[in-house]
C-alpha cells in the first residue's frame, strides 16, 4: 500500500495544488499549521479521499494561503464577516515594511502607526484584535504605552472587557528584557530581526487563547445578566464541567490510552506544582507564579479541563499586573479546580476498569 504524504513547507515557499497532485502529495500546509488543519489533513490521507469531478483537490490540498488563515481566524470570531485587524506601532519604515507583509500574507488586515501616544489612540478608537508594540518609539515607548492601555482596560466595565493580546517586538535580546515586558501587561516577546513563523505562531496563539475567555465571559454575562466586580472566576468554573474527555479524546486523536496516561500523570504531579504555585504567589514571586501558572495552564487546556484553565489564566493575568490581593483570592479557585480535576481523574480512571463504556463521557 503506497504510503501517504503531507508536506509541511515555510511561508513563500508555494507550489499550485496541481504541482502537488503531480508530486503524489496528499496535502500541503504553510507552517506554521494550524492543529485543525493538520488533523483534517492527516483524515483526508487516511480517508484517501479523491479529487472531485471538477479536479479539485481535497481542502487541505491546496496551499494555505492568507484567504485561509484570514477565513479560519475570523471563524473563531463572534463577528465571523470580518477579517481579522492587526495594529503595528513600529518607527522604522523598514521594520514596517517587513511586518506588515508577513501580517498581510497570513490573512490579517494591518494598519500601522509610528508612536507609542499614537497607538493608545487607536486601540481606543478603533477595535482591534492583537497589537505588535515595538519597545522602542518616540513620544511613548511601547512598555508605558502598553502599561496606559492596560490601564483604560480596567477602568472600562469594572475591567470585564476582553484583555487586547499585545506582542512586544524589540532589537534587544539582552537579559531581563521578557521579563520587563511581561511585567508591563505584554503577553508575547520578540526579537528583530522578526522571524515569520515565530510570529504567526504567537499571534495564532494568542488569538486562540483569547477567544476562549472571550466566549467564556459571555457566557458568563448571559447568566447573570450583567458584568460582576473583577475578582475570582468562581461563578464561572462552579458550573462547568472538570473536564471535556470528548475533545480531549478528539485532541488525542482517538488514542484513548494516551489520553488516559495524560491524565494520569496530571494527577500524580499536580499537587506538588500547585504547592510550588501558592508558595510564588504568596511570596509574590511574579516572574516564577507567571511562569508556574502559564504552565498549568498549558496542561490545562491540553487536557480540555477548561475550568482549570480559566481560573489559571486569570492567576497569571493577576501575576502580570502584580494585584497580589487578587491573586491570592484567585489561588483559592485554582485550588478548587485542580481538586475537582484530582478527584474526577481518579474516580474516572477506576469506572473505566469496569465501564469501559463510559469512555467518550464528558467529565462533571
Amino acid at each position: 500500500k503506497q504510503t501517504r504524504l503531507i508536506m509541511l513547507t515555510s511561508i513563500g515557499n508555494s507550489l499550485e495544488a496541481k504541482e502537488m497532485a503531480e508530486l503524489g502529495l496528499s496535502s500541503y500546509l504553510t507552517k506554521p499549521a494550524r492543529q485543525s488543519r493538520l488533523f483534517n489533513a492527516i483524515v483526508d490521507a487516511a480517508m484517501e479521499r479523491p479529487m472531485d469531478a471538477t479536479g479539485k483537490l481535497p481542502s487541505t490540498l491546496a496551499p494555505m494561503t492568507s484567504l485561509d488563515v484570514g477565513e479560519t481566524n475570523a471563524s473563531s470570531d463572534s463577528d465571523s464577516t470580518r477579517r481579522r485587524k492587526v495594529l503595528l506601532a513600529e518607527d522604522n519604515e523598514i521594520n514596517q515594511m517587513v511586518a506588515t507583509e508577513i501580517v498581510r500574507r497570513a490573512g490579517y488586515d494591518c494598519e500601522v502607526v509610528e508612536s507609542g501616544r499614537a497607538a493608545i489612540e487607536a486601540v481606543a478608537n478603533q477595535k482591534f484584535d492583537l497589537v505588535l508594540m515595538d519597545c522602542h518609539m518616540p513620544e511613548l515607548d511601547g512598555l508605558e504605552a502598553t502599561r496606559m492601555i492596560r490601564a483604560q482596560e480596567r477602568e472600562q466595565t469594572n475591567g470585564q472587557q476582553r484583555r487586547l493580546p499585545i506582542i512586544a517586538l524589540t532589537a534587544n535580546a539582552a537579559a531581563g528584557d521578557r521579563e520587563r515586558c511581561m511585567e508591563a501587561g505584554m503577553d508575547g516577546y520578540l526579537s528583530k530581526p522578526i522571524n515569520p513563523e515565530k510570529l504567526l505562531d504567537q499571534i495564532e496563539t494568542l488569538l486562540s487563547e483569547y477567544d476562549r475567555d472571550t466566549h467564556s465571559a459571555e457566557a458568563q454575562l448571559s447568566k447573570t445578566g450583567a458584568g460582576s466586580a473583577r475578582g475570582p472566576s468562581e461563578e464561572v468554573t462552579q458550573r462547568e464541567p472538570s473536564f471535556n474527555l470528548e475533545s480531549l479524546y478528539q485532541r488525542c486523536m482517538g488514542d484513548m490510552d494516551f489520553a488516559h496516561r495524560m491524565l494520569d500523570k496530571f494527577h500524580s504531579r499536580c499537587e506538588s506544582d500547585l504547592q510550588l504555585l501558592g508558595s510564588l504567589v504568596l511570596g509574590h514571586d511574579a516572574v516564577a507564579a507567571k511562569r508556574e501558572a502559564h504552565s498549568l495552564k498549558g496542561a490545562a487546556a491540553n487536557l480540555s479541563a477548561e475550568p482549570l484553565r480559566h481560573a489559571a489564566l486569570e492567576l497569571e493575568r493577576y501575576c502580570h499586573e502584580l494585584d497580589w490581593d487578587a491573586a491570592i483570592k484567585q489561588l483559592t479557585v485554582v485550588e478548587t479546580e485542580t481538586g475537582r480535576c484530582r478527584k474526577f481523574i481518579a474516580r474516572h480512571l477506576e469506572q473505566l476498569k469496569t465501564e469501559p463504556q463510559l469512555i467518550g463521557a464528558v467529565g462533571s
